[in-house]
């Protein structure tokens, strides 16, 4: 019958606002049989969706990584070999676009792109700043409602960092308040 109601000839599709909770639903027996064993070996083990990370300070022998994919193949799925990789702990860890090595964080390149955006509001004008990062309007004058959902995914990005980082983190505060004052915001 869930099926019945999640998909679309067939088909669970990406995107829909049932497919987390259909992913959890159907996991959850890999969840539990991948949580047991990675606690036996001294790994963290994470799944968002259909990405499934491991974590640990030490190396990851070949029979941990055996175990650890017939477990996935044994709950009918199968890996995506593009997709795998293996990171020592002490190289940089990319989990959905998150740094991830001792703590989420995210990378230094998006602060510096945030901070460009208020640099270029600050320097030329929000609607400049905006048909730049829009980049399709070159001479004509820009749509309200872009420059509006400008604004808004720029207070997402910041607001993004604050959820990563946490709100009381230093860079957080920078540019939550420089974003505040170019908007003469009391609270964002």
């Amino acid at each position: 019958m869930l099926a019945v109601f999640t998909t679309w000839y067939d088909r669970l599709p990406m995107g829909a606002p049932t497919s987390p909770v259909v992913a959890n639903f159907y996991c959850i027996e890999l969840d539990r049989k991948l949580t047991l064993t990675v606690r036996d070996n001294r790994f963290v083990y994470s799944r968002y969706a259909d990405d499934l990370t491991f974590l640990s300070d030490i190396a990851f022998t070949n029979d941990s990584i055996v175990r650890i994919t017939d477990i996935i193949h044994d709950a009918g799925f199968t890996i995506n070999s593009k997709k795998f990789r293996i990171n020592s702990y002490n190289s940089r860890q990319m989990v959905t676009g998150l740094v991830g090595n001792k703590q989420p964080n995210v990378k230094r390149s998006y602060i510096r792109t945030l901070r460009a955006m208020l640099n270029d509001i600050e320097k030329n004008g929000l609607e400049s700043a905006a048909k730049k990062h829009f980049r399709y309007y070159a001479n004509e004058s820009i749509n309200p409602m872009l420059v509006n959902e400008f604004r808004r995914r720029l207070l997402g990005k910041i607001q993004f960092v604050g959820f990563v980082k946490n709100k009381s983190n230093p860079v957080y505060k920078k540019l939550i308040n420089r974003y505040r004052k170019i908007f003469a915001i009391a609270n964002a």
